[in-house]
């Protein structure tokens, strides 16, 4: 019966696989040059690739998702498919083949997991069954978003499950598999994944699964792969929480403890479960009850393989129950459907739970059986072959150009230039990054707020050299003192900026304005308005671009107000200069002032200036409103200005 099973996983897995990578030749011969979110977590991949990796994709809400292994599908892809067999012409053309593998590879545990516990026929029903629904809505499994991919891992994950709280145990592995991938995948898939698979592991227990002297060989091996399973998904998690405590998990709860998250009406929660139950279709809720109607009255029937029909009508409720939670209580925006993709395979689930029935009673029924093979057959192929299962996505074909251009400058060897960006074309500059990063070079992201999108490995080592600016916008918005365009593609102008710093004129340090002469070291953050900087820490430090040694005492002038629960408190503020202190600043709160310190000549003969700013009087938020914000401050700047004393 194993050896069946084994065949039956194999052959059902080989033929998505070739529906699926059929329908996707051209990545064979086609470059694609990813950007935006693909390029952020190709970024991640890069990391993957060197074992470096302990946490997943990023999120809007300031976090990563809890663990890697989608990522480290895609650095395996790329490393076999790209790197050592060469063939794929570009990395990410592996990804997008390694996610359709991984992909066919958890529709054929389904058909297997199927077939052993409904039956030969069943599981080839199963198998017609997703070729149809894929058919008709493909996203699921040629898509490689993140959201995308938790389809099919919460498809095998609920039948995996069903299958072992209906007593087969040995299939624990294949539930401790697509758990942890459900749990990798994406922070939201988590209250899914662990009430799913906690409710089967709850059945197993009642069936006295967990008396171990009371199994089979088989069972207790069962059991061992699920905790070796488990143990290694879990491993990066804990390893990140270690290193980085709390780590990610810390920021779940901030989130959870925020106003952002949760607190939408009962109505409001039951069509956004609807929408994404069906994937917006105009059905809507009646397609809901025709589907678990059917379910219901398939269970409710008696004949044979009723025991694993049921279960799987149940993890299907179970799944919903964790669904309502988390949009309930966990989801900020109801507009994104996305968050709840994975929840669609709860409707596949339920008609998989007629299909069961049905074809058990077939088993009994010779004339019928072979009919009903003859028509599966038949579907089945028209579903293959006219099925919408190519991926289009198109990527950025302009980035390897753009790449080069930047390289071409010769002053890379004597440091890379410093990067800034107008935030509406983040998506091309990740393209950009990724280029240089696979060519073995770094610009210096300038604003510590793309850490997180584009990985922290574009931050400055030690102190820049006398630095040259690069900025990437729109053709149609460029910043002033533009000096250069290095190049142009699509809607983006890739510009060298004049960053020199002009005396007696005050230099505006706004994050969405991209100065030029001021930058952001270190200890700042934006504000929610973009045109000032934060102070998040007991130190912060500024980067000013004098354009060379300076002669002669100037006068730094700082434009700032003090942040305080304390309004009668006002902020003192410790100012050095290359590492000379030159004075104190007093900010009071609430009221914009401009507070001044000499700085004597000799503080100035190094080029560009490091200013560091040591709050003495930086405090904690009692609560802060959300989980985005620093936990502690003193000052928000908007400018800063100097000027030969006398001048």
């Amino acid at each position: 019966m194993a050896r069946r099973s084994f065949l039956v996983l194999v052959g059902s897995a080989l033929l998505f696989a070739a529906v699926l990578v059929g329908h996707n030749r051209h990545l064979f011969d086609r470059p694609v040059y990813e950007d935006g979110d693909h390029a952020a977590n190709s970024l991640l991949v890069l990391r993957a690739k060197r074992l470096e990796l302990l946490h997943g994709h990023y999120s809007r809400h300031n976090f990563h998702h809890p663990g890697p292994a989608g990522l480290y599908v895609m650095a395996a892809a790329e490393g076999v498919l790209h790197d050592r067999l060469g063939a794929v012409p570009a990395p990410h053309n592996a990804h997008i083949l390694g996610q359709l593998l991984l992909n066919a590879f958890l529709l054929g545990v389904v058909v297997a997991v199927v077939s052993r516990s409904g039956g030969r026929l069943a599981g080839a029903a199963a198998l017609v069954v997703l070729l149809g629904y894929f058919a008709r809505y493909g996203d699921p499994v040629w898509q490689h978003w993140p959201a995308y991919p938790a389809f099919p891992i919460a498809l095998a994950l609920m039948v995996s499950a069903a299958s072992v709280a209906a007593g087969r145990l040995t299939h624990l592995g294949w539930l401790a598999l697509a758990g942890g991938l459900a749990v990798h995948n994406n922070v939201s898939v988590v209250p899914f994944a662990v009430l799913v698979a906690g409710y089967a592991l709850a059945c197993a227990a009642v069936r006295g699964g967990l008396r171990l002297g009371a199994l089979t060989g088989r069972e207790r091996r069962a059991w061992v792969i699920f905790a070796a399973v488990a143990g290694v998904f879990l491993l990066p998690i804990v390893l990140h929480a270690w290193r980085h405590f709390p780590g990610e998990v810390g920021k779940y709860i901030a989130y959870g403890r925020s106003k952002a998250a949760g607190g939408h009406s009962l109505d409001a929660v039951g069509d956004y479960m609807v929408r994404t139950l069906t994937a917006d279709s105009p059905l809507g809720g009646w397609l809901v009850l025709g589907v678990a109607g059917g379910a219901a009255g398939a269970v409710l029937t008696g004949g044979p393989g009723r025991r694993f029909a049921a279960q799987l009508g149940a993890v299907g409720l179970v799944a919903c129950g964790a669904m309502f939670l988390y949009v309930r209580r966990g989801l900020d925006d109801l507009s994104l459907t996305y968050a709840g993709l994975h929840f669609g395979a709860v409707l596949l689930v339920w008609g998989l739970v007629v299909v069961v029935r049905v074809a058990a009673r077939l088993r009994c029924r010779p004339q019928l059986r072979a009919a009903a093979v003859a028509v599966l057959a038949a579907v089945g192929a028209w579903a293959a072959v006219s099925g919408q299962f190519a991926n289009r996505y198109p990527g950025m074909p302009e980035a390897p150009a753009l790449a080069e251009a930047v390289l071409a400058d010769p002053r890379w060897a004597d440091g890379p230039p410093a990067l800034t960006l107008d935030h509406d074309v983040w998506p091309e500059t990740a393209a950009v990054l990724l280029q240089l990063e696979r060519r073995g070079y770094r610009p210096w992201v300038v604003y510590r707020y793309y850490d997180l999108i584009f990985t922290d490995a574009f931050r400055p080592v030690g102190v820049p050299p006398p630095f040259w600016q690069l900025d990437v916008g729109p053709r149609n918005d460029a910043p002033g003192r533009v000096r250069r365009v290095v190049a142009e593609a699509g809607r983006i102008s890739v510009r060298e900026l004049d960053t020199r710093l002009r005396p007696g004129e005050p230099t505006p340090v706004g994050f969405w304005s991209r100065p030029g002469a001021a930058k952001p070291l270190a200890g700042w953050h934006p504000t929610w308005s973009g045109d000032e900087w934060r102070s998040g820490g007991g130190e912060a430090t500024v980067l000013l671009d004098t354009g060379g040694p300076l002669t002669g005492d100037h006068r730094l002038t700082v434009r700032a107000w003090g942040l305080c629960d304390h309004p009668s408190r006002p902020q003192r503020v410790r100012v050095a200069v290359n590492g000379e202190p030159v004075g104190l600043m007093v900010f009071p709160s609430v009221v914009p002032v401009d507070q001044a310190v000499v700085v004597p000549a000799a503080a100035l003969a190094r080029s560009p200036a490091v200013v560091t700013f040591t709050f003495l009087d930086y405090w904690s938020a009692r609560r802060r409103w959300f989980h985005g914000e620093v936990p502690h401050t003193s000052v928000h700047v908007s400018s800063l200005e100097l000027t030969p004393v006398g001048g």
